[in-house]
């Protein structure tokens, strides 16, 4: 991935750059161009008024849009790809570079309508197994959309989700079990997240990216969850639809998260429903058995509904 984008580093002063040389950030926020360069402005506007942490924004490589930014916002980092990429090499990416405890994934066409700070990062700390907390997401008519996401077994050795809605008042902290983080949005524990190696890039699809992601975390005994006190707003959106149609790569999910069976307490690989795909087990669950907490199988039998 290095070699797929270049750092624009912002203009800090001395004494903030011999703070962070020595102090590890508590959190860096991580903004996703995908909208226009009036979006992007109002949406790096609004963090650098709102939150003093650290912002990182995404985008392909504009000569144009780069200089207005550079222009009217030096003192951010830019990370600039040479050539359009995945969601999750972006987040892989953001994530090398952030050098911060945790960090917020976001979009240049939300608005962060609610964030607790401190629930937040209390029960990303009280869960020391936990690897990222994804927020309610509401569309421009204030509507909670279904991104909770429960893995359902079914005898054709498919991995397949049903979707629920989470509660999206302001006024209660409600913390629900769920199998990814919907588009990649969320607060992630940055340690765990590199841990886990991040999102594979060999997907292409950006649903089966995130899908990979989090239920190798659930398996490997990393929980992902949601709560109503991270809260974000499509400007602009009515609907967020996820394609979830196959793609280059998904092969990679189905092998890791369906390539092991656990039976009484010891993994094996589940060779039936891979027979074609002997290489991916080898090369990916194989190494990786011992990681394994529990098998899709259970997890589906356990996985608290809201």
């Amino acid at each position: 991935m290095k070699s797929d984008y270049c750092i624009i580093h912002g203009s800090q002063n001395i004494g903030s750059v011999i703070n962070r040389l020595h102090k590890e950030e508590l959190l860096c926020v991580i903004i996703q161009d995908k909208g226009s360069i009036q979006d992007l402005l109002q949406t790096i506007q609004w963090y650098k008024a709102n939150m003093n942490f650290s912002i990182h924004v995404a985008l392909n490589n504009d000569k144009e849009k780069l200089e207005v930014l550079t222009r009217k916002h030096p003192d951010i980092t830019y990370l600039v790809f040479n050539r359009p990429v995945s969601m999750g090499a972006r987040i892989n990416a953001m994530a090398t570079e952030c050098y911060s405890t945790y960090f917020l994934v976001v979009r240049s066409d939300c608005q962060l309508i609610r964030f607790d700070g401190g629930a937040l990062i209390d029960l990303l700390r009280d869960n020391s197994q936990a690897c990222c907390i994804t927020p309610v997401v509401k569309n421009q008519l204030d509507e909670v959309v279904p991104t909770l996401r429960i893995p359902v077994f079914n005898q054709k050795n498919e991995i397949k989700t049903e979707c629920e809605c989470p509660d999206g008042s302001f006024e209660s902290h409600v913390v629900y079990d769920t199998l990814y983080p919907f588009w990649g949005l969320g607060l992630y524990k940055r340690a765990v997240f590199q841990r886990l190696r991040g999102m594979d890039e060999q997907i292409a699809s950006s649903y089966w990216q995130a899908l990979d992601f989090g239920a190798r975390s659930w398996l490997f005994g990393f929980p992902i969850v949601a709560t109503n006190s991270l809260q974000i707003k499509f400007r602009s959106k009515l609907n967020a639809i996820e394609d979830i149609s196959y793609s280059e790569g998904t092969d990679r999910c189905f092998a890791k998260v369906l390539g092991m069976k656990q039976v009484d307490g010891r993994n094996y690989l589940e060779r039936w429903p891979y027979r074609n795909k002997l290489r991916l087990l080898r090369e990916e669950v194989k190494p990786k058995l011992p990681l394994y907490k529990t098998d899709y199988h259970h997890l589906c039998e356990s996985f608290k509904r809201p």
